[in-house]
């Protein structure tokens, strides 16, 4: 064999054994995950294990959306959208809520529809049960927890997996701060970081660092859908429905029938309280009262009072929002105590002049909870007379000697007159006014201010009473409304015989 000979085959064996050893060291090609978080998957699909899966818990979606039952999508909840972060992406008038454009609600709002209701002080007390105040928005949004650790003080972390401001830990504090059996992770306190920080028959849920036994629960959002959390026993079971006794609550609860919902069996007094009276009414901002409650235990009167200033000619609106198989009832008053209005779930009036207004809320139900919503706007003012203020016997018109023409019969009011007479003289009231345009009646009183001597009640434009039969040296003469609503003009003749 030649030297060529020799270096070929010396060339051919170290190329024979290069690509040995080239196929040797390569690796099999490896799947790239089909995503990492589940912001890469789409059609409210969720990311687990790296594909996009159907969902199975609320938990496995984003906190303003809900695992759909029947097709196991996430879905944003009702009146929540990705469509704006700040009022000024939204049209004039407009506002953003819950990432959604929306207007202030009108006169009659639509239970389904969407509007923005505004908390211009900043203050979450503005706004009702369930809901916050967005600083940045100045909106009421549903309260769905902590977001991310700027939500919460600066003490505090935000527990995405249950929306829950914590207070933040370090390695030096975690005994004081999460306690003997909790464990600190980002400044988090968690039940655990593996299996082993769990008791016997538990595990660690390592996405929400949660030790959970098969079928345990904190929230709804822990369960399968469509199970719920249940609220005695912590584990995730069908929806039990409405309580039927004490024993379908906790311990520390009682069972309220009508509505089928669990109640505390102590009252628990709202930040107003005490305001059972009208001399106790709290001044309030015309914004949204949340966080009320009214009960009829023990001491309890069941009956609160607010107070708000207004001008003549403002219009008082009063929303209620309380369950409906509860006995409600809200009231708007004058500083004397009179009337004005008095309804089920809403009531408005119109003032007509300069003062505080007084707003009673009661019910005769054992336990409460409610939110107010008021606001004010421009109305027509009723005109008041010159007699007024005489919507007391005690501050009658004294000693009427002449006719009384073009009176005002303004909502809630009440008019009184002072006759001057003498034993054996006849007093008689002859009242004109234009029926279709407010009803309004009279009556003849004693001397007293209590004991009625006639009464008109035909609703004929012309009415006429007479009395003889009075004690003492005066005869009152009281005009009033059929309704608290009442707006009308008056003329009142009067005569002694």
């Amino acid at each position: 064999m030649t030297s060529q000979h020799l270096i070929q085959r010396s060339l051919s064996v170290c190329l024979l054994l290069a690509g040995v050893m080239s196929c040797s060291a390569a690796k099999p090609p490896v799947d790239k995950p089909e995503c990492t978080t589940s912001a890469d998957c789409k059609d409210g699909l969720v990311c687990t294990d790296g594909k996009c899966s159907a969902c199975d818990r609320d938990r496995d979606c984003a906190r303003d959306e809900l695992c759909h039952p029947i097709d196991r999508r996430c879905r944003l909840q009702h009146c929540f959208a990705r469509d704006c972060k700040v009022n000024d992406d939204c049209m004039l008038g407009e506002f953003c809520a819950q990432g959604m454009c929306v207007s202030p609600p009108p006169m009659t709002v639509d239970p389904e529809a969407c509007y923005a209701y505004t908390c211009l002080d900043g203050n979450t007390t503005s706004c009702a049960m369930g809901q916050r105040c967005n600083p940045d928005n100045l909106v009421c949004e549903t309260d769905l927890g902590c977001f991310a650790d700027s939500d919460c003080a600066s003490t505090e972390a935000c527990n995405t997996v249950t929306g829950e401001c914590q207070a933040r830990c370090t390695a030096e504090n975690s005994a004081e701060v999460c306690g003997i059996t909790g464990v600190c992770k980002d400044g988090r306190c968690v039940d655990c970081l593996s299996d082993q920080d769990c008791g016997a028959g538990r595990s660690c849920n390592l996405a929400s660092n949660v030790c959970e036994s098969p079928n345990s629960c904190k929230t709804n959002r822990d369960c399968m859908v469509p199970l719920i959390c249940n609220r005695v026993t912590n584990a995730c079971t069908v929806d039990p429905g409405k309580c039927s006794s004490a024993d379908d609550c906790r311990e520390d609860e009682t069972c309220q029938t009508q509505t089928g919902k669990c109640i505390p069996k102590v009252c628990q007094p709202d930040h107003y309280e005490p305001n059972d009276d009208q001399n106790a009414a709290p001044e309030v901002p015309i914004s949204t009262l949340s966080d009320l409650t009214l009960c009829t235990m023990g001491t309890n009167t069941g009956v609160d009072y607010f107070k708000v200033p207004l001008r003549a000619g403002d219009r008082l609106d009063v929303f209620v929002d309380v369950d409906p198989l509860l006995h409600f009832d809200i009231a708007i008053l004058d500083e004397s105590g009179s009337v004005l209005t008095e309804s089920d779930f809403a009531a408005d009036a119109i003032v007509s002049i300069d003062g505080y207004y007084f707003i009673r809320a009661q019910s005769t139900d054992q336990y409460v909870t409610y939110a107010l919503r008021l606001s004010v706007s421009r109305g027509t003012p009723c005109d008041i007379d010159t007699e007024e203020p005489n919507n007391t016997f005690d501050r009658a018109t004294p000693e009427v000697q002449s006719d009384l023409f073009g009176k005002s019969m303004c909502p809630g009011d009440t008019d009184w007159y002072v006759v001057a007479a003498k034993a054996g003289q006849t007093v008689t009231a002859e009242l004109d006014a234009t029926q279709t345009q407010g009803e309004i009646d009279f009556a003849l009183i004693d001397s007293d201010g209590k004991k009625q001597l006639a009464l008109s009640n035909n609703g004929m434009a012309v009415q006429t009473l007479s009395t003889s039969t009075f004690t003492g040296s005066k005869v009152y003469v009281k005009v009033f409304g059929t309704s608290a609503t009442v707006q009308n003009k008056y003329d009142l003749k009067l005569r002694v015989q």
